[in-house]
């Protein structure tokens, strides 16, 4: 085994790279003039983001044994992300706080019904891989079932598991509740981008691999998917929600399982949309995956339309039962209790304290 020194954390940057810098936050919010004083605000922190950071560290089974504490810390920083998001706003508006994500014990989805492998790619990683079993396994059956008591009694700090759900779709499942709500759902999801063409939604995307720390604008997100070539066309097709969830699909998305369209790169789809503008297949306004997988060849069309299917909000969120919603919302629980928080601070989390000034807020 390396010999680590005692006082290294090597899980430290698995979630400060999730900490949008105050100044930064404020000048994202200005720029958009996306809040005012009576606004209330839901934040939305996607877990499989900071699954997905740790599962990088190299030498991570050694590294979580020699930290013997590691499901206190790792519970500490993930109650700690909200503190930081909470804080911000510094108890001058109605703020509540969704650690969310994609249950690691589902075996079923309804996406099943397009595509048989979806979510396969997430599920067999962390419940097959030996790289990623004790990590798993902690976060399973000990770190989240203490985060989600722990949230509990702390006002209006939430942890929602979606078994059989893809955790994506619980910010817009959740909005649906009080649709006056300004909502930011964070993270390192490429699917998630889609949230910054609905109303009232402000998507900020961490980037792990780039100069750029993260992006918060649709324009920026399709840059970024045409490789920053801002020769290539107009950006302004794709703030049209089909043709948006469209690139998903041709991009594919391999946490979800979905493999794109083999041979086709987001520009040769921007081609084909103006195309098949002209020629009167569709329109910018198409939301319907069979009228837009009208512009690909036979062959393509039917690998399009189901990524298609599993890369929109929208359609996903048509197939979930009222039982399936109402399992999002039942994790939705408040019963606060400020002494036992101090006296878990004194005792068990001493070593790793909660930002209980940012979490009472």
């Amino acid at each position: 085994m390396a010999n680590y020194q005692q006082n290294y954390d090597p899980f430290s940057s698995s979630f400060s790279m999730l900490k949008l810098r105050y100044a930064s936050f404020d000048e994202e919010i200005a720029k958009r003039n996306f809040l005012c004083n009576e606004d209330k605000v839901n934040i939305f922190i996607n877990l499989e983001s900071v699954y997905t950071n740790i599962s990088t560290i190299d030498h991570l089974e050694e590294k979580i044994l020699v930290q013997k504490d590691f499901n206190t810390l790792i519970a500490s920083y993930i109650i700690n992300l909200a503190a930081h998001y909470k804080r911000f706003f510094n108890g001058m508006l109605d703020v509540k706080i969704y650690l969310y994500g994609t249950n690691l014990m589902s075996d079923e989805f309804n996406e099943y019904k397009y595509n048989s492998d979806f979510r396969s790619y997430y599920l067999l990683k962390y419940n097959e891989n030996p790289k990623f079993l004790n990590f798993s396994e902690r976060l399973k059956f000990e770190i989240l079932p203490e985060v989600t008591t722990i949230c509990e009694f702390i006002p209006r700090i939430y942890v929602i598991n979606t078994k059989n759900i893809d955790g994506g779709i619980v910010p817009y499942v959740i909005a649906l509740q009080d649709p006056s709500r300004k909502n930011f759902v964070i993270g390192c999801e490429q699917f998630e981008t889609q949230y910054s063409l609905f109303n009232n939604f402000m998507n900020i995307r961490f980037l792990r691999y780039s100069s750029t720390r993260y992006l918060a604008e649709a324009d920026d997100f399709v840059n970024s998917f045409l490789n920053n070539n801002k020769d290539v066309g107009s950006l302004k097709i794709f703030k049209h929600y089909g043709i948006y969830c469209g690139l998903l699909s041709v991009l594919g998305d391999k946490p979800r399982s979905i493999d794109g369209v083999y041979g086709l790169g987001p520009k040769s789809y921007e081609r084909m949309i103006y195309k098949g503008i002209a020629n009167n297949l569709i329109t910018e306004d198409t939301l319907s995956g069979e009228v837009l997988s009208s512009i690909f060849l036979d062959g393509d069309s039917d690998e399009f339309l189901n990524g298609y299917y599993c890369s929109n909000i929208l359609s996903m969120y048509d197939l979930l039962t009222e039982a399936q919603k109402k399992s999002i919302l039942d994790q939705i629980i408040d019963r606060t209790d400020i002494n036992a928080l101090n006296n878990l601070n004194a005792t068990k989390y001493y070593t790793h304290p909660l930002m209980l000034e940012g979490l009472l807020l």
